[in-house]
């Protein structure tokens, strides 16, 4: 008996590169006679007797055992394993709340630009490591100042965060520059 067939994923593990997961064959047999009987994984590598722990990557398998009695008489079985692969969730980015800044009153009716900080967050349910750009040039990493000039329009600006999986989600944040109050 080589068991009865089952499914398996590749545990999450933070490490995009390592995609394969540990099964234990397990083959039993029994002989009415009570004859001695030798159990064999065919086609497994490395697999002597009635149990051994393989490495397998995703994708579909089925492995045979044979019992064979002193006698030569034989009985085979297969087993079918079916790893799926690792999971992994993107993270969440967070550009923050919609914003309205006003250019500071300094008598100067030329002056019409504020200094804004756009600050990205980002969770991620596996605790990857994740990384944040925004679409702005000039603007590494999650938090960045940058001089905006006053106007009707709202100012959108996006951040990006991404796991080392390569999975990704996006953010944006419109900020609206109101002019210098007379």
């Amino acid at each position: 008996n080589a068991g009865e067939d089952r499914e398996v994923q590749v545990p999450h593990d933070g490490d995009p590169n390592t995609d394969t997961v540990y099964v234990t064959l397990d083959c039993s047999a029994t002989d009415a006679e009570n004859d001695v009987t030798t159990v064999v994984w065919d086609d497994v590598a490395g697999c002597d007797g009635t149990e051994c722990t393989i490495p397998l990557t995703e994708g579909s398998y089925s492995f045979t055992c044979t019992a064979t009695d002193t006698y030569g008489a034989s009985s085979s079985d297969t087993v079918g394993i079916m790893v799926h692969p690792e999971p992994n969730e993107a993270p969440i980015a967070d550009a923050g709340e919609d914003l309205g800044v006003e250019v500071d009153h300094d008598g100067d009716p030329d002056t019409d630009t504020v200094d804004v900080t756009l600050d990205c967050s980002a969770t991620d349910a596996e605790n990857d490591v994740i990384t944040i750009e925004w679409d702005v040039e000039g603007c590494d990493g999650a938090e960045c100042t940058i001089e905006l000039t006053a106007s009707p329009d709202p100012y959108s600006f996006t951040c990006t965060a991404t796991d080392s999986y390569g999975d990704s989600h996006s953010d944006t944040v419109d900020i609206f520059v109101i002019g210098e109050p007379s």
